[in-house]
């Protein structure tokens, strides 16, 4: 297996953006874990990804 690495040459509002990105996904993230714990301390039932989408 084979790896290239690709250094970005991004301006100061692309660097914006992509840290706006990486934020709201940090967030969706962080929800969808709490909300998947908090469903499986009280029901003991998983989440499915499909369920936490609706």
């Amino acid at each position: 297996m084979q790896s290239i690495k690709t250094k970005l040459k991004v301006n100061n509002k692309q660097k914006t953006i992509l840290a706006k990105h990486a934020g709201v996904a940090r967030h969706a993230y962080n929800w969808g874990l709490a909300t998947c714990i908090a469903e499986y301390k009280s029901t003991k039932k998983r989440l499915s990804a499909i369920t936490l989408h609706v």
